[in-house]
């Protein structure tokens, strides 16, 4: 079968005050902003400015349509075309059924003098598709079978075509007739001989400039290889995940902060400082604690802000780390290249490496975890900053006793320990930085005497050593194994490339309007408004909002968790955690997360 003329989802215009009209698609399968139609994009016009919008309508069109379709066996979709296929004729029929009843479900119109049934011959894509096979289309060959020989050497249309396609073979061609020349003893004259062994020279001279330049690329790959930061990775005391420890003590850790107030029957968690605080009270000598933080500013620098009882908190949990080193505890700190007072101090307590992230991936490092004793761990959105224990909405879980989720966490330290002031990823990792859990193979344990399976996640895709799950795929499993809700606190939804581009980015917000499309899950975002919210995070959320004003058993709920300005400047109440909770999965981090059903 196939299905061609698919057209382009009608839209219908709605008029908003003090902007240009929003324009949404009159089937609800995806919308947009739009004023002024240009050929290199689309463009929204408010307050007199130019901004130019977040995506363009065949990318979306051409996703979307792939997105209804692809869980159907035997079916393919290119922009407008749909071809559908079976081996039998009864595994046909049902393929075409399933195609038919999902296209009425989402309210989708087929051309039908463009459609084709049981036909066993089709061209697809340039591409003749038939019981034999595939095969090019000879209407797209032809013009290269079909062209005309140059006549004569002034002949420019033909000849530079054909110069291009002979030129390599005339060295080989000249070689080999200088070759017979000599087996079969013809005379030549000599400037004949003359030419052909100047290329036969030439030819001679290229094999060994080739063979130089391999030995060239072998000694710089094997440097690379013997000079590369991983070669070993460290010691990691005799803890196999054999003999590790699997029955775990789990709490969640929060922090709130003080203006912020809830119902009396709402749950309350232990507070962000005195999860940290405890931590440090199991720290043992001869130990060590591993940090990983993209900021430290623990001692506010604001001379205001620094006798604020919020503030305190960062204070004392600066001092305790400070100390450590009396207790003979080794504290060992990975960050990005930020200019700290705090770093510069405890450098002198402690060890301290830097990492060049710019450098490295053209961005920033935003992992937040740490590692005691290799047996306790903390993963969460909070950054060693005194308002991330006083004034913002942070979220963390702290894992205790627990030295095969440790040990796996430790590898991912390990990687960023021995970054320190590189500027390349090596191509090759050690084994022990390996994963040793995934989303494939997750690790079984018991929180808090409950059976649970986690793995750890991390990103970008080249800071993931072989079997380390990225942070994309494992928010796509969480996403996937929801089967009733799915919920999400997040600072910005803005599903674009970078801020400046406004190029659509359509992984995850694609895996969310499956959701509400396809699998009636019911979805809750919770978003953070203050200062720096993108103006086109409030057109995104409407955007999948307009999914579920048409369609049945479709459910979006979204709410934005605004900031109040203290008397010093400062912002208190910026939902900063990132989470995702569903009915049978937890996402915990900031792009080294961990996740467990």
């Amino acid at each position: 079968m196939r299905s061609a003329g698919l057209p382009t989802v009608g839209f219908m215009e709605l008029q908003l005050k003090g902007g240009g009209p929003l324009v949404v698609p009159a089937n609800t399968i995806y919308s947009t902003v739009q004023q002024q139609d240009y050929s290199a994009g689309v463009w929204l016009r408010r307050k007199e400015k130019k901004l130019e919008h977040a995506y363009k309508a065949p990318e979306v069109y051409h996703k979307t349509i792939h997105m209804i379709f692809k869980h159907i066996p035997g079916v393919e979709t290119m922009m407008d075309d749909i071809i559908v296929w079976g081996s039998t004729k009864e595994e046909h029929d049902e393929r075409v059924r399933q195609v038919l009843d999902l296209t009425r479900k989402v309210n989708l119109k087929l051309n039908k003098d463009k459609c084709e049934f049981g036909v066993k011959t089709l061209t697809f894509v340039g591409d003749i598709l038939s019981e034999d096979g595939v095969k090019p289309d000879q209407r797209k060959t032809s013009a290269i079978n079909n062209m005309e020989r140059p006549k004569n050497k002034d002949d420019k249309v033909n000849a530079k075509v054909v110069k291009m396609i002979y030129a390599p073979g005339k060295l080989m061609f000249a070689a080999d007739t200088r070759s017979r020349a000599v087996d079969k003893k013809e005379s030549f004259d000599t400037q004949k001989n003359t030419e052909i062994q100047a290329y036969v020279d030439m030819i001679s001279q290229q094999k060994c400039i080739v063979i130089f330049a391999l030995v060239c690329c072998f000694a710089v790959l094997v440097a690379l290889i013997f000079s590369a930061v991983d070669v070993w990775g460290e010691d990691e005391d005799g803890i196999t995940e054999e003999n590790c420890n699997k029955n775990c003590r789990v709490v969640l850790v929060e922090n709130i902060p003080g203006d912020v107030t809830f119902s009396e029957n709402s749950t309350a968690h232990l507070t962000l400082s005195a999860g940290l605080h405890s931590l440090l009270d199991l720290a043992v000598a001869g130990r060590s604690v591993e940090i990983v933080s993209p900021q430290w500013n623990l001692n506010s620098s604001d001379n205001e802000s620094s006798f604020l009882p919020s503030s305190r908190q960062g204070q004392a949990l600066l001092q305790r780390l400070q100390g450590l080193k009396k207790k003979g505890i080794n504290l060992k700190i990975a960050s990005g290249m930020i200019d700290s007072v705090e770093l510069k101090s405890l450098s002198r307590l402690s060890e301290v490496h830097y990492i060049n992230m710019t450098a490295l991936t053209k961005g920033f490092l935003h992992s937040s975890f740490w590692v005691v004793d290799r047996k306790h761990i903390y993963i969460g959105s909070a950054t060693m900053d005194w308002r991330s224990l006083s004034t913002m909405k942070e979220l963390g879980i702290i894992i205790y006793n627990c030295s095969c989720l440790a040990l796996d966490l430790h590898r991912v330290f390990n990687l960023y320990w021995q970054l320190q002031y590189k500027d390349f990823v090596p191509s090759i990792w050690s084994k022990r930085l390996s994963a040793l859990w995934n989303k494939d193979e997750n690790l079984p344990l018991l929180f808090n005497n409950t059976k649970a399976e986690v793995f750890l996640s991390s990103s970008p895709d080249v800071f993931c050593p072989k079997d380390r799950t990225r942070d994309l795929d494992a928010i796509s499993y969480v996403i996937q194994k929801a089967k009733k809700f799915i919920y999400i606190s997040i600072t910005d939804y803005l599903p674009l490339t970078n801020r400046n581009s406004h190029r659509y980015w359509s992984s995850i917000d694609g895996m969310l309007r499956e959701a509400l499309i396809l699998r009636n899950i019911k979805v809750r975002l919770l978003v953070s408004c203050w200062e720096q919210t993108h103006p086109l995070t409030f057109n995104f959320v409407w955007s999948l909002k307009t999914l579920c004003m048409e369609l049945p058993n479709c459910s979006l709920e979204a709410k934005f968790f605004s900031t109040r300005e203290q008397r010093d400047g400062t912002l208190q109440g910026i939902n900063h955690n990132r989470f995702i909770v569903t009915d049978s999965a937890v996402y915990i981090g900031e792009f080294t997360s961990m996740s467990f059903r």
